[in-house]
């Protein structure tokens, strides 16, 4: 299958995932296959912290050596932090000739690293590719990348969304449930000029 077939069908899978996480898993795996890399890995901004978090991901040491990773930001840390800090993707088919490399997987050689961008240009995340093999990408497999972490942002961006409806819904709620009550308030509260009456009662 070509590379525009792959994305084809993985945009189709993606988009039926209602679930952010499958949804993300579901990238960095095919992107395995798309690429061919070793491993993939998706680095997540945390705002609240400023640093990056490695939460998806894909490869046969990803779970031992990259899951749950949580990176700084700018300096001298590393091709994934540079890009986060910088919004420009790299692409380097020597890593030990890359003075911004941190050694992750000791059998990488090769390593794509683009911003993952939302449609307002805010930095949400990094893509990462590696391989084994020295030369083992091209402008093209560049390309790729850039598209499968539009994906990504695609992805991210409605779940925001969905959150945000959903949060939306809540206050709704909240205020209906407030203006409800308030509403029975004022229906019981005696109004100016109001007087309680008194009953008489008739002696037997």
């Amino acid at each position: 299958m070509s590379t525009a077939s792959s994305l084809g069908a993985l945009i189709q899978s993606v988009s039926k995932e209602r679930s952010l996480s499958k949804a993300l898993d579901l990238i960095s795996h095919n992107t395995l296959a798309i690429t061919g890399s070793g491993h993939v890995m998706v680095a997540m901004l945390n705002e609240e912290e400023g640093l990056l978090e490695v939460s998806y991901g894909a490869g046969k040491q990803f779970a031992d050596r990259a899951k749950n990773l949580k990176l700084q930001i700018g300096g001298d840390v590393g091709i994934i932090a540079y890009v986060a800090a910088t919004g420009d993707a790299v692409l380097s088919n020597n890593v030990r000739e890359e003075p911004r490399y941190h050694v992750r997987f000791e059998s990488t050689a090769s390593e794509i690293a683009v911003p993952i961008k939302d449609t307002y240009g805010r930095m949400r995340g990094v893509l990462n590719l590696e391989a084994e093999r020295l030369d083992a990408y091209t402008d093209d497999h560049l390309q790729a990348a850039k598209g499968l972490a539009a994906l990504a942002a695609m992805i991210i961006e409605r779940e925001d969304h969905a959150k945000r409806e959903e949060a939306l819904v809540e206050i709704g709620s909240a205020l209906d449930s407030a203006l409800t009550e308030q509403a029975w308030q004022d229906m019981n509260r005696p109004r100016d000029g109001d007087r309680p009456r008194m009953v008489a009662s008739t002696a037997s």
